[in-house]
């Protein structure tokens, strides 16, 4: 991906609006970094609960969560069990762990045993603005053939989406949809200093405080803790919410994927942003002049596009429409040879509708083609 390429959120380097309690701003910093390694990911700071698979919602263009229509689906999602962890920190963040003991032994939630032993993990933060995310991960829930559900329950998310005003006649507006997956904790904290020089600490069994840090390999062991402390200004948002319990619910997201309808017949995977059309660029690097011949089926006919890209320079073929399918791309390489390379579904595989091809090649050497 090129650096001028929009990438469906805006990275700032102090929150602007840290100190209201809806947690947006934090949401933005939270979903930057989880777009490091899950590309597709929407963070969930709050820890709200009803973000799960099934449920109905929208993103206007401003928006960094998605907002609930309050609708459950009706469907089973599949789960994967995963013993893994994440951390991830933005700004001045240090954490350290000590070992404590406890005056009166400690009836430990995660374990159900009494300790005298347990662990304080401290977070310093050294600048505002600065966060934390982490925690022992429960594993993935999501739906299968997400797109096809979707399109088979129509109706049913067409009339909730009516009820919110996003429907332009028989199509659903492009932003609502539904949540297709989400990542599951059973223990975490995510932690955000409101000024410079702040600390938040958590105290509690070793095992307690390992799951709710994620330093636990025990995929068994629910997160908990006895106690907890702030100096100075901090925003904190908890799994579980209370000292001294273990959560006897279900896990809760702290990531999610959203796809969204873009008419009656169109769904748009793993949603980060409003997709008008699709469009393809072949970026020549070589010497060769290169004729493209794009062909695809769009509306149930066959449709043909044509461009030529001499050597140094960039093609480009626009406006294709969302529901292209089964797209042949062959390049003519002049005095060379002939490349041909085919997605099914383009919508469901280029990023943010765009598709890149690199040519190559320098005549009279070997010619190529490669996606980007």
């Amino acid at each position: 991906m090129s650096h001028n390429e929009p990438t469906g959120y805006e990275i700032i380097a102090e929150p602007s609006n840290i100190n209201g309690t809806e947690g947006t701003e934090w949401n933005v910093q939270l979903t930057h970094l989880l777009r490091n390694t899950e590309r597709y990911a929407w963070g969930n700071w709050t820890l709200d609960p009803e973000i799960q698979v099934g449920a109905l919602g929208w993103f206007d263009p401003s928006d960094t969560h998605v907002q609930l229509a309050h609708h459950q689906m009706d469907l089973t999602p599949t789960e994967q069990r995963a013993s893994v962890d994440w951390h991830l920190e933005q700004g001045h963040v240090r954490q350290t762990t000590a070992g404590v003991q406890f005056d009166v032994p400690y009836l430990d939630p995660t374990t159900g045993t009494e300790v005298t032993i347990g662990l304080q993990s401290k977070w310093e933060f050294g600048s505002k603005g600065s966060l934390t995310s982490q925690g022992s991960a429960y594993g993935v829930a999501y739906v299968e053939n997400a797109a096809q559900y979707m399109l088979d329950n129509y109706q049913e998310i067409y009339d909730v989406a009516k009820s919110v005003h996003k429907t332009n006649g028989a199509n659903i507006v492009q932003g609502f949809g539904m949540i297709t997956k989400v990542w599951l904790t059973d223990g975490c904290v995510n932690l955000g200093s409101r000024q410079d020089k702040s600390e938040f600490s958590i105290t509690g069994s070793v095992d307690g405080v390992s799951a709710m840090t994620g330093s636990d390999q025990s995929a068994s062991l629910k997160g908990s803790y006895k106690s907890t402390s702030t100096v100075d200004n901090v925003e904190k948002r908890i799994f579980p919410s209370k000292a001294n319990i273990v959560e006897q619910n279900d896990p809760v997201a702290y990531a999610y994927e959203f796809s969204s309808f873009a008419g009656e017949t169109i769904v748009i995977p793993r949603y980060i942003a409003d997709i008008s059309a699709l469009n393809l660029s072949l970026h020549n690097t070589g010497s060769y002049i290169v004729n493209a011949t794009v062909t695809y089926t769009s509306g149930g006919q066959p449709q043909e596009r044509k461009t030529r890209i001499s050597g140094g320079l960039t093609g480009q073929i626009t406006d294709i429409p969302l529901d292209a399918t089964n797209m042949d791309i062959r390049m003519d390489f002049v005095a060379g040879t002939t490349q041909v390379l085919r997605v099914s579904n383009p919508l469901n595989t280029w990023f943010m509708g765009r598709g890149q091809i690199e040519l190559t090649g320098w005549w009279p050497t070997a010619s190529g083609a490669q996606w980007k």
